[in-house]
């Protein structure tokens, strides 16, 4: 699961990011684009590291189920955004914008 993590959210910054810098007319919301990045890997970490805590894999399948899977399920639906060509998209939009 943390290479998924990593690899998602290095897919992330490196196509979103771009978009709330300097020159982007999106650069005064990079504020609210940092908050929210820094939430989403809180939760998605934190999610990550629930079955170390419990240690049997049937409290760790207990967890996730009553946690409704919602760290595999932000780092499945990333990765097929990206993989997907949500990047490409990512990148006209950019150019779009200037």
């Amino acid at each position: 699961m943390g290479a998924f993590i990593t690899t998602a959210a290095r897919l992330a910054r490196q196509n979103l990011r771009p978009i709330f810098l300097s020159p982007s007319p999106f650069a005064p919301y990079k504020p609210i684009y940092d908050t929210m990045a820094s939430l989403i890997s809180l939760f998605v970490l934190n999610y990550a590291t629930g079955p170390f805590m419990v240690s049997t894999w049937d409290k760790s399948l207990e967890l996730c189920r009553i946690l409704n899977w919602y760290g595999h399920v932000i780092v499945l639906v990333s990765l097929v955004f990206f993989w997907g060509g949500g990047g490409v998209w990512v990148k006209r939009l950019m150019v779009k914008m200037d």
